[in-house]
């Protein structure tokens, strides 16, 4: 047996030991949350624009922490979450003497499967831990619906209509950056998450018609999850 032959079974063996160490320490988790989701304008589009409030949705995701070296991590995420904008036009209708706002809230909502890719900067010790994610997300927007209802003293629903996303011109892929804080807290064979974070949109996702200017996604996310260790599956 040769040198070279030597020095690559070493290096295999290292790598393959490397390897098995940090799929060891690898934890898998689900974690569930909410979102508050509106999109960033230009003052042009606010100036001719109604003003857009915040959409309430969801996330559940699944996700990976890989430990790269001390207190850093590389964290993989698969996501599904609701993304959108609501807005609201009406009038005061004058009823016994009483003025009263009636009018009519659209639901803008988009579902998106998306991919984070996370750095992870965890302190404190093994019962409560502290972490810091932030990097890159990749996400393709899937489907996308309008629901309005009436506001007032009644909220009815008036109608729910499917948005042909390709028809609209819609940009279906996003690329959108994240940050946030939370902590994990040991809890039986696995850890309890608790996360949140703000996601700032960079891809123009659609031009308004007219004014030809172009809307981003940006938002909170509040969420809580579970994760496990790989050699507990």
């Amino acid at each position: 047996m040769n040198r070279l032959t030597v020095t690559i079974l070493a290096i295999m063996t290292f790598l393959g030991i490397t390897l098995a160490a940090t799929a060891q320490s690898t934890e898998y988790g689900l974690r569930g949350g909410v979102t508050f989701n509106n999109v960033r304008t230009t003052d042009l589009l606010d100036a001719v624009a109604p003003e857009f409030d915040d959409l309430i949705g969801y996330q559940a995701t699944a996700f990976a922490t890989i430990p790269v070296a001390g207190a850093l991590s590389f964290q993989p995420e698969i996501t599904l979450a609701r993304k959108g904008f609501s807005f609201r036009d009406g009038t005061d209708v004058d009823l016994f003497g009483l003025p009263l706002p009636v009018g009519v809230r659209a639901d803008t909502r988009f579902s998106y499967l998306e991919a984070p890719l996370l750095g992870k900067i965890s302190f404190g010790n093994d019962l409560v831990e502290g972490f810091i994610v932030a990097g890159p997300a990749f996400g393709y927007a899937t489907g996308g619906n309008v629901r309005t209802r009436t506001t007032g003293l009644v909220e009815l629903d008036l109608t729910s209509i499917d948005i042909d996303l390709d028809a609209i011109g819609y940009n279906r892929f996003e690329v959108s950056g994240i940050i946030g804080a939370g902590m994990a807290i040991q809890a039986g064979a696995g850890k309890v998450h608790l996360d949140g974070r703000y996601q700032h949109g960079f891809t123009e996702l659609y031009d308004i018609p007219l004014v030809t200017e172009g809307v981003r996604n940006r938002g909170f996310i509040l969420s809580a999850g579970y994760s496990l260790p790989l050699n507990r599956f």
